[in-house]
């Protein structure tokens, strides 16, 4: 797969993103795309709440790769050691100030999530080191029987 550096940025550098997205994904093409339409649903142009977006895929077979032809993410494609091993390979190339992990088949909860949340960190007279929130699981028809 070829990799596309996403040119999005904010911080205290030009170039330095708030917050970099770990996706990481294997032959879950259903999941990664709804992954993909909830990030880019995320303002990207406002200067409080920018984002690069990556991608570790584990080698994958199948149609990941026309999912992610016009991707404006960083893209790596290659066989790995597990979801652990992907997930740290998606660390050493984060920029952003903050992390966020979102496996293929995980959303935001709104297409504002981003926006918000670093409104609110701009409110902090201090960064904090660390965020977390509230994850929302959906559940299908078989689950809920």
């Amino acid at each position: 797969m070829n990799t596309a550096p996403n040119n999005a940025s904010n911080g205290t550098e030009r170039n330095t993103p708030l917050f970099s997205i770990v996706t990481v994904t294997y032959n879950n093409e259903d999941g990664l795309s709804k992954t993909r339409q909830s990030i880019l649903s995320q303002p990207r142009r406002h200067e409080a709440c920018l984002f690069e977006w990556i991608i570790i895929d584990g080698a994958s077979t199948g149609g990941t790769a026309d999912i992610l032809h016009d991707c404006p993410a960083h893209i790596i494609s290659e066989p790995d050691q597990g979801i652990y091993d992907t997930m740290n390979k998606g660390i050493g190339h984060c920029r952003g100030q903050y992390a966020i992990f979102m496996n293929a088949g995980d959303i935001f909860a709104a297409p504002d999530t981003l926006a918000k949340l670093a409104a609110d960190i701009a409110k902090l007279p201090a960064k904090p080191d660390f965020i977390y929130g509230d994850a929302l699981e959906e559940l299908d028809a078989a689950q809920t029987s």
